[in-house]
This record gives C-alpha cells, structure tokens and sequence, in this order.
C-alpha cells in the first residue's frame, strides 16, 4: 500500500541519494536551459535562453521539455529504490526529464532496467549515454500496436502519455491484466484539480476504475490532497531538501499498486 507515512518514510530512509540525485537534476535541468523559478531576474531568463538554444542544437532540436514536477520525481525515485524491480516499463518518456529519475533510481540499486516506449524519439537525444547503457532500451513506435514487445514481466509500470478515456480503457484492459499482485504503478495528469476528470478523459476512468476495484491510491496534488502535499513539502524542509528543481507545481501523479 502507498500512502503518506510510507513515502515520509522513504524520504528519510535514502535521504543521502536522494540529495545527490537531486543536485544531479538540478544541473541537468539548467543545463538545458530551465530555471526553477516562475519569476526570474533578466539576467537569469536570459541566461536560460541562452542554454536551451544550445542544448537545442546541441541534441538534434529536442528539447528536455520537464514534465514531473519535483514531489513526482521523488516519490517515483523513492519507490523505485525501495521495490528495486527488476524490469520498468515507461509510456511515455516524452523529452527524458522521467526517463532520468527512473535510470538514477535503477542505477543506485545496481538492478534492473527500464523500457520506454514513444511515438518521438526526443527522449533519446537527451538522455545522458552513461546513464542509458545496459540499463534503457528505448522502443519507437505505438505501444498499443506492440503488445508483443513489452517485457513478459512488468516490475513498476510508469504511465504518462495519451490522457484519453479510450487510452486509459486500453491500458486498464491490456497492461494491468498483465500486472502481478502488489506491482507499483504510477500515472501522471489526473489531479490538476480536485476533480480526477477536470484535466482530461484519462483520470475520471483511471480513478473510477481503482475506487471499484477497491485499490486506494496515493498523490501529492495540492488541489486534490493539501494536507498530503502540505505535510511532504514540511518535512523536505525539516530534511533540507526543500529547493525546487522544476518550477511547476501541480503534482497531480497517482500511485498505487496492483491485485
């Protein structure tokens, strides 16, 4: 079960990794050319500017384009650290800036690999090429159409990709039958609001689905969960990793597990 007190606990139990993943992302995401802050002075927005044009032409036109917020990030980070699974599955990795915190995660345990799949290939022009080898194998191509090609075994399966109903049905009906009991799934864009369906399709059939199922899940949204988000920003604060990394802040990933 994900609920507050296990990620408040997973937080201070890899504390000293974490910190340096996040010092890690923090780099990688100025580098190519992000800031943290939603009001920068000029000199900083310029500066940016200025790093994202090279990082643009530097990796082929692709751009990292963040999408996880930093409470996001973490608790996949943390979750994957702590269920150390053996094969990670991905859809979709858009520009890598997810891509990057599942292959740290898989890196510090020294186990397990990560397969992404996407109709772009940003993802790869912007992963880093130490981190990717023998642990990421990227598939291009509609996933719907290659059920085939996903691992026999799923270990944590990681969604962030087309938020329609119909896709939301189609991953309900072919890759969480695919599922062993207790596997970690996360996906992302279903509490922006308070309201699973005021974003898109994908969350009110997300969300209808597990609460008929029976499967409590957890999120860090402001708008859906305050004291939740509340409690996690405290404690980072308490622990001295309160910082920001990416800007946004809408937290609005779920996180369960399996039956």
């Amino acid at each position: 079960m994900t609920d507050l007190n296990e990620i408040e606990t997973l937080y201070k139990k890899y504390l000293k990794d974490l910190t340096a993943v996040r010092a890690e992302q923090r780099a990688f995401y100025r580098e190519s050319g992000y800031l943290p802050s939603r009001t920068p002075a000029l000199g900083d927005r310029v500066g940016a500017y200025l790093r994202r044009a090279k990082s643009w032409v530097a990796r082929g036109g692709a751009l990292l384009k963040p999408q996880l917020d930093d409470l996001e990030a973490e608790i996949t980070y943390l979750r994957i650290r702590e269920t150390r699974p053996a094969n990670v599955v991905e859809i979709s990795p858009c520009g890598g800036w997810s891509t990057t915190w599942i292959l740290k995660a898989l890196r510090d345990n020294g186990h397990g690999v990560l397969h992404s799949y996407d109709l772009s290939d940003l993802s790869t022009r912007n992963v880093p090429k130490d981190l990717a080898e023998g642990r990421w194998f990227f598939h291009q191509g509609d996933v719907t159409r290659d059920l085939a090609g996903l691992p026999a075994q799923i270990d944590y399966l990681f969604i962030d990709s087309d938020h329609s109903a119909r896709f939301a049905q189609w991953y309900i009906d072919h890759l969480f039958t695919r599922l062993s009991s207790r596997t970690p799934v996360s996906v992302h864009d279903v509490f922006h609001t308070a309201d699973a369906g005021g974003f898109d399709g994908e969350g009110a059939v997300i969300v209808d689905w597990l609460e008929k199922k029976g499967i409590s899940y957890f999120t860090a949204s402001g708008a859906r969960d305050p004291r939740s988000n509340s409690s996690i920003w405290s404690l980072k604060e308490n622990l001295g990793v309160k910082e920001r990394i990416h800007r946004s802040d809408a937290n609005s990933m779920i996180f369960f597990e399996s039956r």
